[in-house]
């Protein structure tokens, strides 16, 4: 087996760096049993949200925050899983405007940068659930929209 070198070029846009904003898990004592099926992830709901902020054109950056739910987030609704969990992330995202269209910096903030960010929510939900005693969850993947600059 010969060895290539990869010749990738570096993306215009680079996640320079990713914070952990909230890791929580509370377990659900009402619903203990792996065996109650009305009592699992994989019956409940999973959301997955994400918002980012406005170009900071001197930073040359923008801002997307993203985050996974699972279980109740209204804590009067009964309880459907083992457990309730939110994991929230921070990713920073630098932006080379000399090779990147800035016309379509919207576009890329709201609709590729969160699916970026998410193995790295993924990560933090299956590390947490795992570290609380719970089986590991793995979130779901998505499929990923291309994304075509027109020159």
């Amino acid at each position: 087996m010969s060895e290539e070198k990869a010749t990738y070029k570096y993306h215009p846009i680079q996640l320079r760096d990713v914070k952990v904003l909230e890791l929580f898990i509370s377990a659900n004592l009402g619903c203990t049993s792996a065996q109650d099926s009305d009592c699992d992830v994989e019956s409940s709901e999973f959301g997955f949200y994400h918002t980012h902020s406005k170009y900071n054109e001197e930073a040359k950056s923008f801002i997307v925050k993203v985050a996974a739910v699972v279980g109740r987030e209204d804590r009067e609704e009964e309880p459907t899983t083992e457990f309730d969990l939110r994991v929230e992330l921070l990713g920073v995202f630098e932006v080379d405007e000399e090779k990147f269209p800035m016309e379509h910096i919207e576009a890329f903030a709201s609709k590729n940068a969160p699916l970026i960010m998410y193995p790295y929510l993924r990560e933090q939900v299956y590390s947490l659930t795992t570290r609380a005693g719970f089986d590991s969850t793995v979130l779901p993947l998505f499929e990923v929209p291309a994304f075509k600059l027109k020159k």
